[in-house]
């Protein structure tokens, strides 16, 4: 296997991924038409159970975007089934403290590395087809956890130790909360815990991302040397562009009967 995404970020690129949360596998494969780096499946938040997570893995393979999951909770067996069935990535949620942090490598990565257990004739080799995964996967799967809590940036200079994590993702509304003060991404504590986790990412060599539906966040976050950003959510994009219709259609008809 071979990770796009995660070779642009070795070569010190950006990214721009979107999250999937309808758990539509036609919309998955639609979006994966439009030339995101990387889609990411939301199984914390998002609608869908396994069967359909797999049917939006299989959708985006359809194009050349990488198909990241994001489990619902830092769970062994979780993560082994969304690798199994052929995530190229990770994105796991609530970690806190440096051993959760370990505990993501460990379940993402086949001894000797991690502890992974091993099936073959998966969906991730191609049902044994690719005679390369067993020895590739471990370098090339991409490993992100989220940083979304108090304790977690009071963690931060230990976790971003951990060998294996390849981003550090922020998740700015629930940290917000965390950090009580909702949604309020000026306060200075927000302010300050954001910087704090940057620049522990840093010095440790990992990779920036998060998350945003604003463009001028966007180009800030690429600023301040953010490499994997998500501009926001599918339900986001097919409101908004049928809200901007919906007005287009209002403005002609409004010409029409004066």
């Amino acid at each position: 296997m071979k990770n796009r995404t995660k070779q642009r970020l070795k070569e010190g690129k950006h990214t721009c991924g979107l999250w999937l949360i309808l758990g539509s596998d036609m919309v998955a494969e639609a979006m994966a038409q439009v030339g995101f780096d990387w889609l990411c499946i939301d199984t914390e938040h998002g609608a869908g159970d396994f069967q359909e997570t797999r049917a939006q893995l299989q959708s985006i393979a359809t194009s050349s975007t990488t198909p990241i999951v994001r489990p619902a909770v830092n769970d062994f067996t979780m993560i082994k089934k969304a690798l199994d069935i052929g995530a190229h990535g990770l994105i796991v949620p609530w970690v806190n403290t440096k051993e959760e942090a370990e505990a993501v490598v460990q379940a993402c990565k086949y001894p000797p590395d991690g502890l992974r257990g091993y099936a073959g004739g998966i969906r991730a080799d191609r049902f044994g087809a690719d005679t390369d995964y067993l020895h590739t996967a471990n370098e090339e799967l991409l490993i992100a956890i989220q940083i979304e809590t108090r304790e977690a940036v009071q963690n931060i200079e230990e976790i971003v130790q951990v060998p294996g994590i390849d981003v550090i993702f922020i998740g700015p509304w629930d940290l917000s909360f965390s950090l009580g003060c909702p949604l309020d991404f000026d306060h200075p504590d927000h302010r300050a815990a954001m910087q704090r986790i940057e620049t522990a990412a840093k010095a440790a060599g990992k990779v920036l991302g998060t998350v945003t539906g604003d463009l001028n966040d966007l180009a800030t976050y690429y600023e301040r040397g953010y490499q994997f950003v998500a501009i926001g959510l599918d339900t986001g994009l097919l409101i908004n562009a049928a809200k901007a219709q919906l007005h287009n259609v209002r403005d002609v008809l409004n010409r029409e009967l004066c």
